[in-house]
């Protein structure tokens, strides 16, 4: 007679459809059912369009909505602090019933903005799997209070790339039970994308012009503002006769609240002359044909970006990509070969590198195959599931054999 399948608990710190919500759903739609049985706890302390919620439910995986206490910016200000204590007293209760009731076997809490998630499991004794997806610079408090906790609080800290793993033990040099596993996404699901006539003509965009690209969450740190910045460079080379004409597509959405930087973006379009040759897009869920539609796809990251999920599906669909040095993603490109990696602070290399590349269609294709296939070779979902369910399976193994060690005869 086999066992019952292991349950887990997933507290998870978003409900939409960005590059820790896709990693989640991926572990998720990769788990073997006979062996785990996953449930996932998500929030509802800010307005969400439930896009992640949509998905579980189409792979049968339970979940619930509370006001889960996630660590954001709008509660660093003393009168909405208390809120926050607040959701954090109640959702940790909440989530403990959720263990003892449903006899939950290890707790994950899906980014380190989700805390309560590791008291419950610690408060229950749990085993708990923190897994960390960013690399948090800012308020040093907190950066601090993370590098220390996670640890403490986990039977592993799984850190998404090396440069977390690095930047976590910057404030912890003692920890000793972070483990490096990189993403992995369905590469064919990108690689095979039929869209990109399609996209192109939504946006208006000819089918000779060179297409660069970015997708991701509209915000001061992921640096489409840098982008717009070389792209004004490339417009007046061009003007001088030394660049080919391109176009920019930059898609995405900004968080709640946060709206008004969309609305900078689009006064920075029309200050620097930009107008006829940048579209704005909010959220698109055919990333994968708006991925083949692009021609070059870009991360301008002005902050550090742990392990960017888009670099990834770029280099899946068969694109060159030019991204910043401040994170993950020079774990991901290697220079000269599948991309350019640049400085976060000088949009002339970065319109330099995207000259070299919109100026040689052989060059595109050459880099775009070579990541390519280095995305089959080191970046698939079933790697990454693999791994991520053995830490699972671990961690529940040598957490059930110590409790049977403890346990009176």
């Amino acid at each position: 007679m086999s066992a019952a399948p292991r349950r887990a608990l997933f507290v998870h710190s978003s409900n939409e459809m960005y590059g820790a919500d896709i990693i989640l759903l991926g572990l998720l739609e990769g788990r073997d059912s006979s062996r785990w049985s996953p449930s996932v706890i998500l929030p509802n302390d800010v307005p969400y369009q439930g896009r992640l919620a949509a998905k579980l439910g189409g792979i049968s995986v339970p979940y619930r909505e509370l006001k889960l206490a996630v660590l954001r910016r709008r509660y660093f200000t003393p009168h909405r602090f208390g809120l926050y204590c607040a959701y954090f007293a109640w959702s940790t209760a909440s989530i403990v019933r959720q263990i003892l009731r449903e006899k939950i076997d290890v707790v994950h809490s899906n980014t380190t903005a989700v805390i309560p998630g590791a008291i419950a499991a610690k408060l229950t004794r749990r085993p708990h799997v923190w897994h960390s997806h960013e690399m948090v610079v800012s308020p040093g408090f907190v950066r601090k209070l993370t590098a220390r906790m996670a640890p403490a609080l986990s039977d592993v800290v799984i850190t998404v790339s090396g440069a977390v793993r690095e930047h976590l033990l910057a404030d912890n040099p003692a920890a000793r039970n972070i483990r490096v596993l990189h993403n992995g996404i369905d590469v064919e699901r990108f690689a095979s994308a039929y869209g990109r006539e399609r996209v192109r003509a939504e946006f208006g965009f000819a089918p000779d012009d060179v297409v660069i690209g970015t997708l991701g969450r509209v915000s001061r740190g992921k640096g489409q503002g840098y982008l717009l910045d070389a792209a004004a460079r490339i417009a007046a080379a061009r003007i001088a006769g030394d660049a080919p004409g391109v176009k920019y597509l930059l898609v995405g959405d900004a968080f709640m609240g946060q709206e008004h930087l969309v609305d900078e973006l689009r006064r920075k379009v029309d200050e620097l002359g930009l107008a006829e040759r940048v579209r704005l897009s909010g959220y698109r869920a055919d990333g994968p044909d708006v991925l083949a539609a692009l021609d070059i796809c870009v991360l301008p990251s002005t902050l550090p970006d742990s392990f960017p999920t888009i670099v990834l599906e770029a280099m899946a669909a068969g694109k060159p990509v030019v991204a910043t040095n401040w994170g993950g993603a020079k774990e991901m490109i290697v220079e000269g070969e599948t991309g350019f990696v640049v400085p976060v602070d000088d949009a002339a290399v970065l319109a330099d590198r995207l000259k070299t590349l919109a100026s040689s269609e052989e060059l595109r294709r050459s880099f775009g195959a070579a990541g390519q296939a280095r995305a089959r070779e080191l970046f698939t979902r079933q790697r990454m599931c693999s791994e991520f369910w053995a830490i699972m399976d671990e961690v529940a193994a040598s957490r059930g054999a110590v409790r049977l060690r403890a346990a009176p005869r």
